[in-house]
């Protein structure tokens, strides 16, 4: 299985095509043997196609925080040098500027396999 989670904000966002890709940042904080506060910042390659990708170029800008569901796959430049991409099938947006507070960016025909559909318990079913 190749699934990977990632929850960063969006550096940019460039649209080629039918694709649109978003460099998107991750930080990880920890300290070091001194006790220091250190933080990596990792920097990640967002490919997405069709209906998700003419979401993602109208509504997710620079500074988004956003959350990317998808897989990571390797592609080969003509160079030959390796690149290592996630192709996004899931996209929720976490935080943003104006009404739009986590809406959700899905594929059309994935979205019933991507987001499973949770009910809340009725409140006389509850165990307390």
């Amino acid at each position: 299985m190749n699934k990977v989670i990632l929850i960063g904000n969006v550096a940019s966002t460039q649209k080629l095509n039918a694709t649109t890709v978003i460099n998107m940042a991750t930080n990880e904080v920890f300290k070091d043997k001194e006790g220091n506060k250190v933080t990596h910042t990792e920097w990640w390659s967002v490919k997405t196609f069709g209906k998700l990708s003419e979401v993602v170029d109208a509504y997710i800008k620079k500074g988004d925080l956003i959350y990317v569901e998808g897989r990571q796959r390797t592609e080969k430049a003509n160079n030959e040098k390796e690149y290592k991409h996630i192709y996004a099938d899931v996209i929720k947006m976490l935080s943003k500027k104006d009404e739009n507070t986590n809406q959700s960016v899905t594929e059309p025909d994935k979205s019933e396999t991507l987001q499973p559909k949770t009910t809340q318990p009725e409140p006389n079913d509850l165990p307390f």
